[in-house]
């Protein structure tokens, strides 16, 4: 619960900075960014609660030590990859990979350079991180 609140907490912090340039294009960027973060959000809790369902727990280590040498179910296996296809593209959602790219343009119209550095240090760099920890 602390991650999502955190991932969300970081979003909506972008999504004021990107409205910040008090232009027609600074307004409809933030307003476009702000409905691709909710498409990620969904991604991302509907991927969490799948993965909770599955495994009644979020730590990894005891998931990992639950399945050392047991046949995990069918049915098991195709929900966690299913949560973790989710929760990964969530990730890509909010870091702009490859497939999902597509809004940059349109988010970043009307937007000075100085607040798309901030946005891509501090966000794709954290997320990221938070990408590779787990």
């Amino acid at each position: 619960i602390t991650f999502y609140i955190c991932f969300e907490a970081l979003s909506l912090l972008t999504y004021g900075i990107v409205a910040t340039n008090k232009t027609v294009g600074s307004a409809e960027g933030a307003l476009k960014y702000f409905i691709y973060g909710i498409i990620s959000s969904i991604l991302l809790i509907f991927g969490l609660s799948l993965y909770y369902v599955t495994y009644q727990t979020v730590d990894l280590y005891e998931i990992y030590m639950a399945n050392n040498g047991n046949v995990v179910g069918l049915s098991q296996i195709n929900f966690a990859l299913l949560a973790i296809l989710l929760i990964v593209l969530a990730f890509a959602y909010k870091m702009s990979m490859f497939p999902f790219h597509f809004s940059l343009p349109d988010v970043y119209e009307g937007v000075q350079w100085e607040t798309i550095a901030i946005i891509n240090l501090s966000v794709k760099l954290t997320l990221a991180l938070v990408l590779f920890k787990i």
